[in-house]
C-alpha cells in the first residue's frame, strides 16, 4: 500500500525502535517446518497469534515494520512496562497517543518469536471488525518474514514456514525466480509498466499489507499525466482522508508474465510527499494482484518464487456494487518528543510517525470517467 506522512517533525529523537529484533525464531517441531492456515479477508491475510497466553488475529502485512497490538487502553495497559509515543501520519488532525513495550515472545503456529517490540494502540481508536467484517487485534510484518521461508498459497489459504537451513528452493518450469532487493526491511521487485504506449522501469514494494493490486507514484513517472481516469477517496489515513486517480494500466511486465490491464491508483502527490522511498521505486504490488500467484518469500537469501495460478489473466474489474473498508498498511517513520504523561512519568516520553490507512471502494451506479479534454463517458465499472 502506499506508506504516506503529513508533516516533518523539528527535533526528531532517535529512540530504540529497530525495525526487529536480530533474535532468531525458534521451531517447536524437528522438522524445523509447519503449515498454518490463515483468513484471506480483502486480499489479505489474518493470522492466529499468541502473546501473554491470549489469542489475537493480526494481519500479515510484508510492508510493515513494526508490529502493532490494539488494546484497550484503560484496562489493558497495566499488564505492560511501556514508553509513551505520539503516532502521527496520514491526514491533518491531532498525534495518537500509544505505548512501546518490549521484551515479549509471539508464538505463532509451532514458532516463536523471541524478544519483540510492541505498539500499542488504543483499540476504541480502531475499530478494524466494524472496517472489515472480522476481528483485527494487530499487524506484523518484518518480525515475522525476517528469518524464515514462507509460502503464500492464497487458493488454499495456507503459509508453509521453514526454517531456511530446511528449505528446498522449488524446480521446474512452472516456477519461477526473482530477487528480492530490501529496503527499510521491506521487499522491492522490479518490473515494466506500459501506460498510453509509455514505458517505465523501477521497483515495486511488494505489499500484502494492500487490498488494491497497483498503486504508482505519478510524478515518479518521466513526462507523464494520466488522462483517463476517475478520482475517489482513497482512504482514510490515522490524520485525515486520502484522494487520488483511478485507472487502469495498458501493461504489468514482470519478465516471465505479462498482464493486461490491471488496476492502478495514483494518490495525491502531497500524500507521500515526505516518505523515505527507495531512489528508484515507482509505487506498490497489492495483495489483489498477489493472490494470482503461489509465492514463497525467502528472505534470508532475497530470492521470491512465483507460479502462476489458473485465473492468473482474468479481467481486473472495479467494485462498484457498495461501500467496503479494507485496512491498507502501517509504517512507523519518524519521532519526536513530547510532554511527560500521568501514566508514564517514569519514562523518556518520545512520538512516533506512524501511518494506518483504511481504504473504501465507492458505490456509483454512474461514474464519471475522465478522459483528456473531451467528453466524459459514464461507466459502470472499470
Amino acid at each position: 500500500m502506499l506508506r504516506a506522512l503529513y508533516g516533518l517533525f523539528l527535533g526528531i529523537l532517535s529512540i530504540s525502535l529497530d525495525a526487529q529484533s536480530a533474535f532468531k525464531p525458534v521451531f517447536h517441531t524437528p522438522k524445523k517446518q509447519f503449515t498454518l492456515s490463515f483468513e484471506s479477508v480483502h486480499n489479505l491475510m489474518v493470522i492466529p497469534v499468541m502473546i501473554q497466553g491470549v489469542r489475537f488475529h493480526f494481519i500479515l502485512d510484508t510492508g510493515v515494520n513494526y508490529t502493532l497490538l490494539f488494546v484497550n487502553h484503560r484496562h489493558d495497559l497495566a499488564r505492560f512496562q511501556t514508553e509513551a509515543l505520539l503516532l502521527s501520519g496520514l491526514g491533518h488532525g491531532e498525534p495518537v497517543k500509544a505505548y512501546k513495550t518490549e521484551g515479549h515472545k509471539i508464538h505463532i503456529g509451532k514458532m516463536t518469536l523471541p524478544n519483540q517490540t510492541l505498539l500499542l494502540l488504543d483499540k476504541e481508536n480502531f475499530s478494524f471488525a466494524k472496517k472489515m467484517g472480522t476481528q483485527i487485534d494487530g499487524i506484523i510484518g518484518t518480525a515475522f518474514f525476517q528469518h524464515i521461508v514462507t509460502t503464500i498459497d492464497y487458493g488454499k489459504t495456507k503459509l508453509k514456514v521453514y526454517a531456511p537451513e530446511v528449505f528446498t528452493p522449488p524446480k521446474g518450469k512452472r516456477f519461477e525466480q526473482l530477487p528480492l532487493d530490501f529496503y527499510n526491511n521491506k521487499p522491492h521487485i522490479r518490473a515494466r509498466v506500459m501506460r498510453h504506449n509509455q514505458p517505465f522501469e523501477g521497483t515495486f514494494l511488494l505489499d500484502s499489507g494492500s487490498s488494491d493490486a497497483l498503486w504508482m507514484f505519478e510524478n515518479r513517472l518521466s513526462d507523464f499525466q494520466e488522462t483517463v481516469f476517475f478520482e475517489d477517496y482513497l482512504g482514510h489515513g490515522i490524520n485525515g482522508n486520502v484522494y487520488g486517480k483511478r485507472s487502469k494500466v495498458d501493461l504489468l511486465d514482470l519478465d516471465f508474465v505479462r498482464l493486461k490491464k490491471v488496476k492502478v491508483a495514483y494518490p495525491e502527490p502531497a500524500s507521500f510527499v515526505t516518505m523515505n522511498l527507495k531512489e528508484d521505486r515507482l509505487g506498490s504490488i497489492g495483495g489483489e494482484l498477489m493472490r494470482r500467484f503461489k509465492l514463497t518469500l525467502d528472505y534470508p537469501n532475497r530470492r521470491l518464487y512465483l507460479r502462476k495460478r489458473p485465473r492468473i489473466h482474468a479481467p481486473f474489474y472495479y467494485n462498484m456494487s457498495g461501500i467496503t473498508l479494507q485496512y491498507d498498511g502501517v509504517e512507523v517513520q519518524k519521532q519526536r518528543s513530547y510532554a511527560p504523561t500521568k501514566l508514564d512519568e517514569s519514562n523518556t516520553n518520545t512520538s512516533v510517525s506512524v501511518e494506518i490507512f483504511f481504504k473504501r471502494t465507492s458505490h456509483h451506479t454512474a461514474r464519471q470517467y475522465r478522459g483528456g479534454r473531451g467528453p466524459s463517458a459514464r461507466i459502470s465499472r472499470c
